[in-house]
């Protein structure tokens, strides 16, 4: 096996890495090839799930309402917010199902009012903003304050 065939093996499954070994050392015999390249083991057409398995799935704790917007973190691949038309943004590690931390922006009108964007800073790993689709910003770093945001930026009438 040559150095860019296990490089191939070595990001497999150990049961997926026997299965793709077994079905390319079939196809040399057959061929009468003596060395394992990448470009032998695509020439051997092996089963595409076993190069490229599903990636994994998972259920996460629903909103009350639809999801308007989700947003993963740039520092910590892991970690993804979720904002409803319910009024509520959610704090999920991809991995768990159960949601980290639930907030309720302060909004007026929170019964009617959904999350129409919410982004994590490019600078800081523990701050994002939410906005509110009846108006309204609200920042929040995780740093100074688990629940509430640190900074309001409310819709004003003069607009």
């Amino acid at each position: 096996w040559k150095d860019d065939a296990v490089l191939l093996l070595d990001q497999l499954s150990a049961n997926a890495r026997l299965q793709l070994q077994h079905h390319v050392e079939g196809y040399c015999r057959t061929a009468g090839l003596k060395e394992v390249s990448a470009e032998v083991i695509f020439q051997s057409k092996p089963d595409p799930l076993v190069l490229f398995p599903a990636p994994k799935t998972t259920d996460l704790e629903p909103h009350a309402g639809p999801v308007t917007v989700a947003a993963f973190s740039p520092f910590h691949r892991k970690l993804m917010l979720t904002g409803s038309a319910d009024g509520s943004v959610k704090l999920f590690d991809v991995l768990q199902q159960r949601a980290i931390q639930t907030f309720f922006p302060p909004s007026k009108c929170l019964s009617t009012c959904a999350v129409s964007a919410a982004a994590w800073s490019s600078a800081r790993p523990c701050v994002f903003a939410v906005a509110m689709e009846m108006g309204g910003v609200y920042i929040y770093d995780l740093l100074q304050s688990r629940q509430e945001p640190v900074l309001e930026l409310p819709l004003t009438g003069a607009g």
